[in-house]
């Protein structure tokens, strides 16, 4: 038996169809007759369906087991061929139950010289299953199944079997996007075909290299593959290969974008198709001209092949082909805006698909697994039979094993008490550890917390309170320039108390996670702008300018709140540090998909320790010098927002040359 594997290239999907066509010397059990139908089942199968159901009721009458096996694989493929997977399957396990019975000695027996030839019948069993599995899908199943398949061929010897099953793990492997494994495959069948001088499967290895290739993209490589299987194919005056060439070379010209040669090859491919009787091969190509159209909107067209395609398919009655069929109506009439047309194509396909895959799942794994069940049922006799010689000698071997799995099993379960208890140990330190910690940090915020309060908040409390028992006390002797400094004087310790009020509020949000996060898309330079007003005046009493640098199109995914009290704590702290009359400038830049926003100021800059306990809470306060001394909570609470964000915060400074701040956002895109 030969078994041709044709594989075609349709829109990058791989359309696989195999044809069993040759003939085999079987000792006088196969005729001329068997041969025929087997040739023509492929195209036919209800003449091979009805001859080999003949032949398989005189196999069972004279009981013969081998004869069985065969007629039941031949059933399983003209049922294969007739689309009724359901009783494909049905006839493949009968031919693995009976192999099955005969191998474990039932007493349906053998013939004496028939062992070579159960073994081959096997293997096309198995071989046959596969390609059920195949078709639907069941890719891992399937390479399962032509595993074994290959053993028993490579058992017996048998050549030709062999290249067939490698040749068909290397399409399962090219289906799965396995090439590599493929490739290696492929060439190795055109070594051994070569070596045999076997033109049509050359061609057939030539054709497959082009498909793997077609799949890694390498167009002008499948190309060369293609062209060599074509002359190949024409050498053997085969038009249903010669129209799969054409085929193969029309869908690899499809991404050359050269139309009048993709229309040529596929006419080409057409003719042999017709000249051929290659009816499935003509379905092929008209659904391939109807996508064609399909892509270059000439939608008209591409429902005229569409409908060439389903005459062909109905009147075969091939289902796969009906459901491809309705997918692409279902495609076209859409993008044509007939909606109603397009449902009823969907509805269809639908069907189909329901009615044909789903079911046969369902029936495969039902028969697989009952045909598993019987082969360890009869493992299991065959093993009970061999332990009544052996009893007396394992009872006693038994015995020992017992008491020494006894004695292993008391040490086991010692070991695993101590190892339980040890571990129980690490973690209760390890939580003990983290709670103690956890405790440690809290007494330190806490500490930190009634520090500020004590002494931070109570600074400008009672600053405020002096300058307006000054003003009270003094009214009337003051100068109104005197006035105004107390005034001025007021004014700012009452900015810092609200400052130090707002952050005091925000850290206790957060650390009680009362502080809702809601990020949207905002306008980072408006952000800015309304964190720059809110702080005007305190800029303009140090004549600062404050440059807002920011692109307008800067987008950032932020909640609003956090970052706009981000930017007021960043720019009231660069206008407490910079020297009179100099610049603060606010820019923002895109790296890796992230906003880094910096602000920049001219003031006293901070020394290298200054830096390392910038963002730490319990050592900010010394930080700063003179009147611009401050707590460091605002900062804190700046790098607990940008982190909420996803972001970072980082400090660039040097003394008497300034500071820059640096965080960075995500990116929004607006729309």
């Amino acid at each position: 038996m030969v078994l041709v594997i044709i594989t075609l290239v349709v829109m990058g999907i791989q359309v696989l169809a195999f044809v069993n066509n040759g003939n085999h010397d079987f000792s006088g059990l196969i005729t001329k007759t068997d041969t025929l139908y087997q040739a023509k089942g492929k195209t036919n199968p209800e003449p091979e369906i009805q001859y080999w159901s003949t032949q398989l009721a005189l196999a069972k009458k004279n009981k013969h087991p081998v004869r069985m096996i065969r007629c039941n694989n031949m059933l399983g493929q003209g049922y294969y061929y007739a689309g009724n997977y359901e009783k494909s399957v049905q006839y493949c396990f009968d031919a693995l139950k009976i192999a099955l019975d005969v191998e474990t000695g039932k007493p349906i027996g053998l013939p004496n010289g028939q062992r070579q030839l159960l073994i081959r019948y096997h293997a096309d069993s198995k071989y046959l299953m596969a390609e059920l599995y195949l078709k639907l899908d069941e890719t891992s199943k399937a390479e399962e199944y032509l595993s074994s398949a290959l053993k028993l061929y490579q058992s017996i010897d048998f050549k030709e079997d062999i290249g067939k099953t490698i040749n068909r793990l290397g399409v399962s492997y090219a289906s799965e996007n396995r090439i590599t494994e493929a490739i290696g495959n492929f060439n190795y069948l055109l070594k051994f075909y070569e070596d045999n001088g076997d033109t049509v499967h050359m061609a057939n290895s030539y054709n497959n290299l082009g498909m793997c290739y077609s799949n890694l993209q390498q167009w002008e490589k499948a190309e060369s593959f293609y062209e060599i299987a074509l002359k190949l194919y024409q050498l053997t005056g085969n038009k249903e290969f010669e129209a799969t060439a054409w085929f193969n070379l029309a869908t690899v010209n499809r991404n050359f974008q050269n139309k009048e040669m993709i229309l040529q090859l596929y006419r080409k491919s057409k003719e042999c198709c017709i000249a051929a009787g290659f009816t499935t091969g003509l379905i092929r190509v008209y659904i391939d001209i109807a996508q064609y159209y399909f892509e270059n909107c000439d939608l008209d067209l591409s429902v005229h092949y569409l409908q060439l395609a389903s005459l062909y398919a109905d009147s075969i009655d091939a289902k796969d082909f009906q459901m491809k069929i309705h997918n692409c109506f279902c495609d076209v009439y859409t993008a044509k805006g007939n909606y109603q047309e397009a449902l009823s194509s969907h509805k269809k396909y639908v069907d189909l698909f329901q009615s044909r895959f789903l079911t046969g799942k369902d029936k495969l794994s039902e028969m697989r697994l009952r045909y598993e069940i019987e082969k360890r049922e009869k493992e299991n006799e065959l093993l009970q039979v061999r332990n009544r010689f052996q009893e007396y000698v394992l009872q006693t071997q038994i015995n020992r094993r017992n008491y020494l799995i006894l004695f292993s099993l008391l040490l086991i379960v010692l070991l695993a008490i101590l190892i339980g208890r040890y571990r129980f140990r690490v973690r209760t330190n390890k939580v003990l550890n983290e709670q103690k910690n956890h405790l440690e940090e809290a007494n330190l915020t806490k500490d930190k917390f009634i520090s500020i309060i004590a002494h931070d908040l109570r600074n400008p409390i009672m600053a405020s309170q002096s300058l307006t028992d000054a003003l009270v006390e003094n009214h009337d002797k003051l100068a109104d320039n005197q006035k105004r400094q107390l005034l001025a004087s007021l004014q700012k310790a009452t900015h810092h108390l609200q400052d130090l009020l707002e952050n005091l509020l925000m850290w206790a949000l957060s650390q009680s996670d009362r502080i809702h996060f809601y990020p949207e898309c905002q306008q980072l330079r408006s952000v800015a702008e309304k964190a720059i007003k809110q702080l005007l005046y305190q800029a303009l009493n140090k004549e600062l300018i404050i440059r807002n640098n920011i692109p307008e199109q800067t987008m950032v995914s932020a909640d609003i709140n956090m970052l706009l009290f981000i930017l007021r704590n960043l720019i009231s702290n660069a206008i407490k540090f910079s020297e009179n009359k100099t610049t603060i400038t606010l820019s923002a830049s895109e790296t890796s998909g992230e906003i880094r926003v910096m602000v920049e100021d001219k003031g006293c800059g901070m020394s290298q320790e200054d830096l390392d306990k910038l963002f730490n809470l319990n050592e900010t306060k010394n930080i700063g010098a003179g009147k611009n001394k401050g707590t460091g909570l605002g900062l804190a609470l700046c790098k607990d927002f940008v982190r909420r964000h996803g972001g970072d915060i980082s400090v660039i400074s040097k003394p008497g040359q300034g500071t820059t701040i640096r965080f960075t956002l995500k990116k929004c895109e607006h729309e």
